[in-house]
């Protein structure tokens, strides 16, 4: 108790910009009394705890720290609450329900930044207000402006770039842009670079996968290559480090089956391309059936994976829809109408039922 009455002593003080002489006079006792406090070298007598807190205008919860902890415990059943929504395309739910949290911890940026990131999916599955990007925009440069903690100005700098970027203001997308850390200065490089051993081996591993799908969205964006090319190297990419033969791609296998469903629609408008066509289809849904939407950890292929998983996945959907629901629909004759002389063929129809029941 000691240890949190000093702290929260000295950032009372400094909130309120006032001295340890001002304490000690309201209480009627001794400078070093209060400075052995600060210290942690002794405790306030208890029944001077309700006049330090009318002092500081807190509650004897706050001053001794329980009333933090309350409030930390409540957020994070909110967030878990909010997470669940979010793992299951509820993204409207789980506005609601950092809304909810907002407007009790008006002030805490955990909160606001998870605010900005429900309204942020949730815009990105409906595409239909971009009153909700501004409302993001507003949220995240709050945190820029009061908040110091590092990842949560990270992560408003991202927003903030995508969000400027979807309203077409580029100018302020750069802007925000400028404020991010270089790669080489990232905090995933340089722990990789600093640990020894496993923990070493497991943060490299770790940091590959996030340079692949880096590499995966910047090829996306060369628009002097086609778009055939550009899935190919997508997919060129799993099957370098995770095995061409069937290795699982893990958490990358969404945007690998991204590829192998836009792969399979180039081919198919392609004469003499039917057994790519097929491929395709087939690994797209492998690539579903092993997505790891139910909460599994996430298991790689490949040499350089061996051991490896990622329970901290987490798999974020823009609607309720799930994956394979969603392939199913795309492959339709609505959708795909170029897959028609297919939808015959036996392994075509194995492929379409897998993706039914891939949940």
């Amino acid at each position: 108790m000691d240890i949190t009455i000093s702290e929260n002593l000295k950032k009372l003080r400094r909130e309120k910009g006032n001295t340890q002489e001002a304490l000690a006079d309201f209480l009627a006792i001794s400078i070093p009394a209060v400075s052995k406090w600060e210290r942690g070298e002794g405790y306030p007598d208890i029944t001077l705890l309700p006049a330090i807190a009318e002092f500081y205008e807190v509650s004897v919860d706050d001053l001794l720290g329980v009333g933090a902890a309350k409030k930390q415990e409540k957020i994070d059943r909110y967030t878990q609450t909010a997470m669940e929504h979010l793992k299951a395309g509820r993204t409207g739910d789980a506005v609601s329900v950092w809304r909810e949290m907002y407007a009790e911890f008006p002030n805490n940026y955990e909160v606001i930044g998870g605010l900005a990131y429900a309204i942020y999916y949730d815009y990105n599955g409906t595409r239909k207000n971009k009153d909700c990007l501004r409302e993001v925009i507003a949220l995240e440069n709050r945190i820029l402006e009061e908040s110091t903690v590092q990842y949560l100005r990270d992560m408003a700098i991202e927003r903030l770039c995508y969000s400027y970027s979807m309203l077409g203001e580029t100018d302020k997308a750069k802007e925000c842009a400028e404020k991010a850390s270089s790669i080489n200065s990232s905090k995933e490089i340089l722990t990789a670079n600093i640990l020894t051993g496993e923990e070493r081996t497991k943060s490299s591993q770790s940091l590959i996968i996030q340079l692949i799908v880096i590499l995966q969205n910047a090829i996306y964006h060369v628009e002097s290559v086609d778009w055939l090319t550009r899935h190919k190297l997508v997919l060129g990419l799993c099957d370098l480090f995770f095995g061409s033969d069937g290795g699982s791609v893990g958490g990358l296998s969404g945007n690998a089956a991204n590829a192998h469903y836009y792969c399979a629609r180039i081919y198919a408008g392609c004469e003499g391309e039917d057994e790519k066509v097929r491929r395709h289809i087939e690994k797209l849904a492998e690539c579903v059936k092993c997505c790891g939407s139910d909460g599994s950890a996430q298991k790689y292929g490949g040499e350089i994976f061996k051991d490896y998983s990622d329970a901290n996945a987490t798999v974020i959907k823009s609607g309720e829809e799930s994956l394979g629901e969603f392939y199913s629909r795309m492959i339709s004759p609505a959708e795909s109408p170029m897959f028609d002389r297919f939808r015959d063929e036996k392994w075509f129809k194995k492929a379409e039922a897998a993706l039914k029941a891939s949940k």
